[in-house]
């Protein structure tokens, strides 16, 4: 059936929104992906994604505007007493200037001030206010047990598979990317706990992480910027002091997301490491609440100092946080902490890279549905060549980055499962090479995919702006606040310049680029329709061309300036002739299976985009006009 984008046309206050709107039903491309590799159970599976594509569009998407303009804000308390930043502030210096209470008026402030001075042990501490469609969007999550869903089932987890579990953080992304990283952090947090926490942390925590429990449940947060180490951990300074069986942490750390987490995973160096390296690293469970010596619920020593005003994500909160002598549980050894953290940077980049995907499709949504609304010169812009050609690109560069990123998914998969065999002392010496292969492939994937998705997202909610025309620049449309919350995909978890070096680190300290190619050698094996063969031979001419250059870098004198100075363009290269491989392959597939050339007509416009010289571009026939209801509407594709 074809997509009918106007069900997702804006309506008024009081108008029910269209029981049609899921988000799933409008991706049949990520269900395609999933079906083709997922071992799990399909009609489970199915209906999980179903429940979460409708949650996502007909219940947190509405939310997602209201809690932008409302934003978080920071609340200091002292004793019973509530207070703003500013407040606080003059509470600070009325303390410090001791001025008798008699002299003292009756406002929060100055009743804040007398509470202290007849208490000097009044629990002062600062907290986070959510905006009330964002509490309202995780009570929805937690009623739906939408945290945890790839955590193992033992400590309440779904144990669903990386690519589904990327799936759900897709649509819910879509829906509203501030919320997705409440979620996605929350999960990353069980996910290392389950990795490298004794058995005593994980039963005490991870239960509380993925809890359906809209009462009873712990939110997560990864506390790893300082002032002075940004993506350069050798800044470090902030300091764990061992005392007994327990640590102390001490200093500060910035630009944290969820900084109000009950459950805070933090990388300290331990006191006495030296400092301008990485020796002594270590990561440490930090939760915001203890039990005293009677078993009384204390908060623990955390204070939330400000939270960042920034140009998108208003309602995640983003803060300071300083540690002052907090009580810390230490994970795994001492000095394991950066090999720790780089173990399970693979998962939390992907993530954002799905954060990215989620607003790329959201913006092609909003952008279609309008396209379908708008009338200009007697027809509807989804009518006008020019408007067909952008919203094809959009759909096609959407789709190849899916295939990329869920590839990554996949490999993830495969490399987690024979890793649980390898620690049972399972594995043969085939799993063993398999093992080996799928690492590395995951290695170079992961900066791929997150460097090639969080730049997508920009330039998509971009042309989203712009076929909105002067309606995409005012806050009444959706896309203003998606190109705001798409920039940050391209900076947290490391910037895209830092995804390009990466690949190239891996390249040269892993030996990844043999395997990458291997994979696209063997993806272009199963091409065999003669209509898609000339497109093939281009794809192989461009990896020829692609190792060779990249053999000539690695030969050269000055090998290490070049591979720095050529990175980006060296891993969209790389990220265009992968994802043009998995396209075509795709594309051969359904027509084997269902006689439908709709993939093979979208690949074969990527890589006449991406791979002819510029002077034969503009001799192409017109694909996406001719072809523009199978790819656009998603219509079934027999001939062409």
């Amino acid at each position: 059936m074809p997509l009918d984008y106007k069900i997702f046309k804006p309506i008024a206050d009081n108008q029910e929104i269209s029981k049609n709107q899921n988000y799933l039903d409008f991706n049949p491309h990520l269900l395609f992906l999933i079906d083709r590799v997922d071992e799990g159970d399909k009609e489970l599976t199915h209906s999980i994604l179903k429940m979460v594509g409708e949650l996502s569009a007909q219940r947190l998407a509405p939310k997602a505007e209201a809690n932008d303009r409302e934003g978080c804000r920071l609340q200091w308390r002292v004793g019973e007493f509530r207070l703003s930043p500013e407040e606080f502030f003059l509470f600070q210096e009325l303390i410090e200037l001791k001025i008798p209470s008699d002299k003292i008026s009756e406002g929060v402030v100055d009743q804040a001030v007398q509470a202290y001075a007849a208490d000097n042990d009044l629990p002062i501490f600062s907290e986070v206010l959510l905006p009330e469609g964002a509490q309202e969007q995780l009570r929805l999550l937690r009623e739906q047990d939408l945290f945890g869903v790839s955590l193992p089932e033992e400590y309440g987890g779904t144990s669903l598979s990386q690519m589904v579990g990327g799936a759900v953080l897709l649509m819910i992304a879509q829906a509203d990317a501030s919320l997705f990283l409440r979620v996605m952090l929350t999960e990353g947090v069980g996910d290392l706990l389950d990795n490298f926490a004794d058995v005593s942390l994980k039963e005490k925590y991870i239960p509380l992480l993925c809890s359906g429990d809209p009462e009873n449940n712990y939110v997560g947060a990864m506390v790893i910027t300082e002032p002075s180490a940004g993506s350069d951990f050798r800044g470090m300074v902030v300091k764990a002091i061992k005392k007994g069986d327990k640590y102390l942490i001490g200093g500060r750390k910035i630009f944290i997301t969820n900084p109000d987490a009950d459950v805070s995973i933090v990388l300290s160096r331990i006191d006495g490491a030296p400092l301008d390296s990485l020796k002594g690293l270590t990561l440490f469970l930090v939760p915001k609440y203890l039990a005293d010596e009677n078993g009384k619920k204390i908060r623990n020593r955390i204070i939330i100092e400000n939270l960042e005003n920034k140009l998108g994500i208003h309602a995640s909160p983003t803060g300071t946080m300083l540690f002052k002598g907090s009580e810390a549980f230490r994970i795994g050894e001492e000095g394991e902490g950066l090999e720790q953290m780089l173990t399970l940077m693979n998962r939390s980049r992907l993530g954002i890279g799905i954060q990215g995907l989620g607003v790329a499709e959201r913006a092609f949504l909003e952008s279609a549905t309008y396209c379908m609304e708008r009338k200009q010169f007697g027809k509807i812009l989804a009518e006008l060549p020019l408007m067909q050609e952008i919203l094809v690109d959009m759909r096609i560069e959407i789709e190849a980055a899916t295939s990329l990123i869920f590839r990554a998914y996949h490999f993830m998969d495969k490399y987690f499962g024979l890793r649980e065999k390898a620690l049972l002392g399972e594995l043969s010496d085939s799993e063993k090479i398999a093992m080996e292969k799928y690492y590395k492939l995951l290695r170079i994937l992961t900066p791929l995919a997150k460097y090639r998705c969080s730049k997508l997202s920009v330039s998509i909610a971009d042309r989203a702006v712009s076929n909105l025309g002067g309606y995409g620049y005012i806050s009444e449309y959706k896309v203003e606040r998606l190109i705001r919350d798409a920039k940050i995909t391209t900076i947290y978890e490391g910037t895209n310049n830092m995804m390009a070096l990466d690949v190239q680190r891996s390249i040269a300290n892993e030996g990844t680029l043999d395997e990458i190619m291997a994979d696209i050698d063997s993806t272009l094996e199963e091409i065999a329709d003669q209509q898609l063969i000339p497109y093939k031979n281009r794809i192989l001419e461009s990896v020829e061309y692609f190792k060779d250059r990249a053999e000539k870098v690695s030969c050269s004198e000055d090998r290490s300036i070049s591979s720095q100075v050529e990175a980006e363009k060296f891993a969209e290269i790389l990220i265009t002739v992968f994802e043009a491989s998995l396209m075509l392959e795709e594309g051969q597939y359904l027509i084997e299976k269902e006689n439908d050339w709709r993939k093979a007509v979208m690949a074969m416009k990527y890589i006449d985009d991406n791979f002819l010289p510029l002077e034969q571009k503009l001799t192409l026939k017109l694909l996406s006009r001719k072809y523009f209801d199978s790819i656009f509407y998603g219509k079934t594709l027999s001939v062409l």
